[in-house]
Formats: C-alpha cells, structure tokens, sequence
C-alpha cells in the first residue's frame, strides 16, 4: 500500500502536491507499524527520516519557485530556455576583405607649351656648372702635383695639394707654359714657356714668383726634369725634326746631350739613384722605353713591341719599375713594367690615360684622363685601385708631375 504514494513522492515532478503526498506517505506507515515494540521504533526512525527529507524537499521548492518567479529572467522559465540564454556563443569571423575606400583625384594634364621665337632667333643653351668637390679621404696620399692647365685657352702652369685641395695658378701671362715639373725640396718648380718666342727652360718658385731663365740653346728646349739630388736637368732639346736627350747643371750651365751616337729620345727621367735615366726612342722603328746612364753610354731597351707607347714616364721610389702609357690614339691606358722588361701589368682600363708619375713614397700613381669627357687629373694606387679624380675645372689638365 506504501508503493503508490512513495512513486508519486519520488515522481511527481509537481512541487505543490508533495507535502500532500508525504502526509499520505507517514500516515501509511504509522498504520502499518501497528505490531511489536522493535518494529515500532524502527518505523519511528523511518518516519523521522521521511519527515526530515520532506522537510528538506520543501525548502528546496519553495526556494526553487522563488527564484524562478522573481529573480530569473524573462524567458528562462524552463531549463531547454535558461541554458540557451547563458550559453556562450562564439561569433562567425568573416575571411571577406573589406577594401579600402580611396580618395580619387583628378588626372591634372599640363599643356606642353612651345615658346614662339622671332625668325631668326633660337633658344639660348643652357649654361654648364661644375658641381666637382675634393675628394674626402681616409688615407691622403701627401705632396704637391704641379700640372698643365689651361685658362682662356692658354696653357698655364697650376699646383694642388695631392689630396686634391688648395688647386691655385701659378702664371698669368699671355704665353704658353707646359712640362712642369717640381725640384725635390718641392719648394721650386721647372717648366718650358715660349715667352722669348723659342721654348727654353725656365724656373720659379712655387708661389709663382722669382722666374729664372735656364737654358740658352737653339732650338726648343721642354720636358724638364730635375735629378733626385737637384744637382742637374734632364730635358728634350729639338733642333728641326731632331729630338734628343739633354742635361745641363741647375744653374742653365755646362748643357750637353747625354746619348753619343745621336740617338734619338723624348720624355727623360731620372731614376731614384741619379745614375740612370729612363726615356722613349723610336730608334727601331715603333717608340719604346730604354735605359742609359748618366754618360750615354750602355742603352737597353727594356721594352719590346708595345704599340702606341706615349707620353711621359716615370721610376718607382725603389728604382725597380717603370710607369707608362701605351695604346691607339685617345685609348691609352697606364701600364707598369719592371725595369728589366719583365712582368707587364696593365693598371687602367677607362678613357685616355696618359703621362703617369709616381708619388715619393711610391704608394700612389698621378696621371692624366680623359675619362670624364676632358683632361683631368687623377690619382691611384700603384697597384691600379682607388682611382680618385683630383680636378674639375671646365678646361683640360694633364701632364702631372709629383714632388719628391
């Protein structure tokens, strides 16, 4: 009999007819522990729990029916509905790019204008400026360069710091002066001028002043050079269509050629230990380089069928090689070769280069180049690196000439 009620107790799920059913459940039971003492108090403690539980059960539903009834929100009266409202919801990311709204702007079209000109007349041509600056260095070679430069169409003599700063001229006058070169105690420089109508040689100070006239031969006289000890000059005397090699003291005196079987030379210089002289000859046919002493005698050809050797050369510090430049007309390079005619190395490969002179030191090569459209000056190291333009003036330089 206690079966029916004890179900509906358990599943009824119907808050409000539990205390109902739990009356029906302790009455049933109470009739049915009508018998011994033990089963009495056994039903007692029965009783006590099932009252306990309904208890319990009661609070339950009553708090349960209070919280749904005012504290739960609307729409959540049912659990299906209280688990979708908290449930978290994850949102759908869109992969669709938005594109950027840009700006348009107008196309502006700028009429080409052609200026009309009077017949007759034309556009003036743009005016060229030199936007040439001194190099900036890390290591500087040291020394002057003294050079040729013209000025109003006119060859003067100019002198630069051989770090390519402090470029000033050092003659005015209306005449030609070329070949210069610098004495070794770099405070006096030697030159030929025509300025008494025939080429002599003449010297002045580095500043340009206390001009001396030195040679007092017939004929043109040019390319002077001093020995390494100051004591003589080196230079070309041409008398008609002969050129050949000359040496006279410092002071313009005792002037004699040097080669005694009259054989022919240009570009002289001297070698580090004033004995030997270096120049070019086109005594079997083409122009080489020889070497003689400082009497004449014991020529050696030191090299043999270069093409186009031209222009002046010059001895390395330690007299163990010769600079020099060779080629076809204006695509001449600089090249070294040792004093004995072996190991040919070509140091250029870029414009006319010609008239090399090795530094004192013999670290660094001047030379002239053609490679930026007119003559200027450049130097590099010895090995052909580092090729650095000293001038930039709107007028050609060239035959450069190094201090020792």
């Amino acid at each position: 009999m206690i079966c029916v009620p004890a179900f509906f107790l358990f599943f009824d799920k119907s808050a409000e007819y539990r205390f109902i059913i739990g009356a029906v459940v302790i009455i049933t039971l109470m009739d049915e522990a009508k018998g011994t003492e033990k089963s009495q108090q056994f039903f007692l403690f029965l009783i006590l729990g099932v009252v306990l539980i309904i208890v319990i059960c009661g609070f339950c539903s009553i708090g349960g029916y209070y919280i749904r009834e005012t504290l739960m929100p609307a729409g959540a009266k049912t659990r299906t509905a209280l688990v979708q409202l908290f449930a978290t919801v994850t949102p759908v990311r869109s992969l669709t790019i938005i594109p950027t709204t840009t700006k348009a702007y107008p196309v502006l079209t700028i009429p080409a204008v052609t200026p009309t000109l009077p017949t007759g007349t034309s556009l003036p041509s743009p005016s060229v400026t030199s936007t040439f600056s001194p190099p900036e260095w890390l290591d500087p070679p040291g020394g002057k360069i003294v050079f040729t430069c013209t000025v109003n169409e006119i060859q003067q003599i100019c002198l630069i710091n051989a770090s390519g700063e402090d470029q000033k001229q050092l003659t005015e006058s209306k005449v030609v002066h070329r070949d210069p070169a610098l004495l070794p105690d770099g405070n006096s420089i030697i030159f030929s001028s025509n300025r008494d109508g025939k080429y002599q040689i003449y010297e002045m100070s580095t500043s340009g002043d206390g001009l001396v006239k030195l040679s007092k031969d017939a004929g043109n006289s040019y390319a002077p050079e001093s020995s390494p000890n100051g004591n003589r000059i080196v230079f070309v005397r041409e008398n008609g269509a002969d050129q050949t090699i000359w040496v006279m003291k410092r002071d313009g005196t005792n002037s004699r050629p040097i080669l005694s079987d009259g054989m022919s030379g240009n570009n002289p210089t001297w070698a580090p230990d004033n004995s030997r002289i270096a120049f070019t000859s086109s005594k079997n046919g083409s122009n080489q380089i020889y070497i003689t002493n400082i009497l004449g005698n014991n020529v050696r050809q030191v090299t043999k069928n270069i093409s186009g050797i031209n222009g002046g050369i010059s001895w390395s510090s330690d007299g163990k090689w010769l600079v020099f430049s060779a080629g076809s007309e204006g695509d001449r390079d600089i090249y070294l070769i040792a004093v004995n005619g072996d190991d040919l190395q070509r140091l250029t490969d870029s414009g006319n280069n010609q008239d090399p002179f090795f530094s004192p030191d013999g670290r660094w090569i001047t030379f002239s180049s053609t490679r930026d459209a007119k003559d200027e000056i450049y130097v590099m190291r010895s090995d052909g690196v580092q090729e650095t333009r000293l001038t930039g003036s709107e007028n050609s330089n060239w035959e450069p000439h190094w201090s020792r």
